[in-house]
């Protein structure tokens, strides 16, 4: 992306998209998936919290610029860099976390341990012999 493609738009585009595929690994994945691992990996590994004027752009977007205070307290850093990236990571974190809290919930099937959406309906192959 070219910097003026570093626009709020596109921060909340990349944050539903990462919500959406992190719910999609959680439905491939099943019960033993750690969504906030993966949440966690998605986020730290994101160009907007790994660049200082990205992550500085992110705490212009995002109306959770102060989650590192409310998780961590008060905060001394060396450089502003660095407390941009260290802010930018917990205000995308969160905005992800909300983003994910509106998605559907990932239902695990108790007879196949299939997953599935919750709003989705589920045949399992494992109930379709019980029907007699």
């Amino acid at each position: 992306m070219s910097d003026n493609e570093y626009t709020e738009q596109s921060y909340f585009t990349d944050v539903t998209d990462m919500a959406v595929e992190i719910r999609e690994q959680h439905k491939a994945c099943g019960s033993d998936f750690e969504e906030s691992d993966v949440l966690h990996e998605y986020v730290d590994g994101s160009s907007w919290v790994i660049y200082y004027a990205r992550a500085r752009q992110v705490l212009e977007y995002s109306d959770n610029d102060c989650a590192i205070f409310e998780e961590l307290g008060p905060q001394q850093w060396e450089d502003w860099g660095t407390a941009f990236c260290q802010a930018a990571f917990f205000a995308m974190h969160r905005d992800v976390s909300e983003a994910l809290a509106e998605l559907p919930e990932i239902e695990t099937c108790d007879d196949c341990d299939a997953s599935y959406n919750e709003d989705e309906d589920h045949d399992c192959p494992e109930a379709e012999g019980d029907e007699d």
